[in-house]
């Protein structure tokens, strides 16, 4: 039996936080979902969020099953996790496409940006530090800096 969990990008590399292995300070690490019921979980999620205009769910990272027929087990929330992991890629790069280019697309990308707090990911994943990292981008990119964003979709967004 194989265990997935998944890798959720934040701010940063060095925060990066391994949902397979911990959580953050509020998830359950022992329920475990089969592929079926993470299916359901991850098409939930996705049908909640809404992406940028040039992004579709058809290029995110999708669950695997394994070819040798073993039983694959998910982590409750690791499939939200992909999904919530694509959405805040394609808006961190719909930002950074748009800033000075297109103001209404800009303003946009950072409401979404702003809307991941509110995530499952941010909420029960992330620990404190991951937060606070994820709040510095968030507030340098409200005063126009992009350099943690753009750090963060380098080291975070490569498949998106």
């Amino acid at each position: 039996m194989r265990v997935f969990g998944g890798i959720f990008p934040i701010a940063i590399t060095v925060a990066l936080l391994t949902t397979g292995c911990s959580t953050g300070s509020g998830g359950d690490s022992g329920a475990v979902k089969n592929y079926d019921e993470a299916l359901k979980e991850y098409n939930a999620a996705k049908s909640s969020l809404t992406l940028p205009a040039n992004k579709s769910w058809d290029s995110a990272q999708k669950l695997r099953r394994e070819a040798d027929g073993s039983q694959v087990v998910f982590q409750d929330g690791a499939a939200t996790g992909k999904v919530e992991s694509f959405w805040l890629c394609a808006w961190q790069q719909e930002w950074l496409a748009a800033r000075g280019n297109d103001a209404q697309r800009e303003k946009q990308a950072l409401d979404n940006l702003g809307k991941f707090t509110t995530l499952r990911t941010y909420q029960k994943d992330f620990d404190q530090g991951s937060r606070d990292i994820f709040d510095d981008e968030l507030a340098k990119a409200r005063l126009g800096d992009p350099s943690v964003v753009q750090q963060s979709v380098k080291a975070n967004c490569a498949k998106v």
